[in-house]
């Protein structure tokens, strides 16, 4: 039932299967137990899990159509596995700061707010190798830092659903997203605190304790932006500067607001942004 609820809400809930594969290996370092021998205590629980996700994969695919069912992102159209990697590549500098440092958000990453190519540009290759850090400190943490090793691999795991890589969707990035893959990034910052604590000691928790409420003050600040249309809009064209979205949403505005002119000048732009 949790499980059906959670597909019902948000896409990243198929990696709920893999998910408990991870826990069952975090859980058997804990105790020094092989993973083989939690599997074959939880193995109904898994199976069944992949079962109702493969069955809602199926149901949603006669709703919609498809296993993705929507247009595919601006910059994804018509691309291969390879061609969707590239353009990907640059997000990953994205999903690195928006689970690490929310500092700045926005309700749209479009072209040209969030440049979308199918080449290795100079973004993506840092992001790639942020990408081979993040697998290598994973493996590497295995025995002495596991937690580290399950925050990473959950963050990997569940961004992989929406990574536009297993099937192109509709968006690029999209903050909502994010939702299940910040539960690894908050193990991975719950070790970093714990460590700092032993090395440090008060300072250290102190340090914790303060992230924790610049995150605080960044949820409340935000959240008023999310009110209604009249507040999201025109917060929408403020956040994705040169985004051919929020050239289009400001051209409705100004539309609705009787300035045709700065409309059509608007929608114009947004066309020769992204045609």
């Amino acid at each position: 039932l949790a499980l059906g609820l959670g597909l019902a809400a948000k896409e990243t809930a198929f990696a709920i299967p893999g998910i408990f594969l991870l826990i069952d290996w975090f859980d058997g370092n804990r105790h020094d137990e092989r993973m083989g021998q939690r599997f074959r205590r939880h193995w109904v629980l898994w199976a069944a899990s992949v079962a109702v996700s493969l069955e809602w994969l199926w149901v949603r695919s006669l709703v919609v159509g498809g296993l993705a069912g929507d247009q595919p992102a601006p910059g994804l159209e018509g691309e291969s596995f390879v061609g969707r990697a590239l353009v990907m590549a640059p997000v990953v500098l994205e999903y690195v700061r928006l689970l690490f440092v929310p500092a700045r958000l926005s309700a749209d990453y479009s072209p040209d707010f969030l440049p979308a190519a199918a080449a290795l540009t100079p973004r993506g290759v840092p992001g790639l190798a942020a990408l081979a850090l993040a697998v290598t400190v994973a493996v590497r943490a295995r025995r002495r830092a596991p937690m580290v090793t399950l925050g990473l691999a959950w963050m990997g795991g569940t961004l992989l659903i929406v990574s536009n890589l297993i099937v192109p969707t509709g968006v690029l990035v999209a903050e909502r997203g994010l939702y299940l893959p910040s539960v690894g990034a908050v193990l991975v910052l719950a070790w970093l605190a714990a460590w700092a604590e032993a090395s440090w000691g008060r300072v250290g928790l102190g340090f914790a304790a303060l992230l924790v409420a610049l995150g605080l003050v960044r949820t409340l600040t935000r959240v008023p932006t999310w009110r209604d249309n009249n507040h999201f809009f025109p917060q929408l064209v403020r956040e994705a500067p040169g985004s051919f979205r929020s050239f289009w949403v400001a051209g409705a505005l100004a539309y609705g607001s009787g300035d045709r002119q700065s409309g059509e000048a608007l929608i114009r732009r947004a066309i020769v942004t992204y045609p």
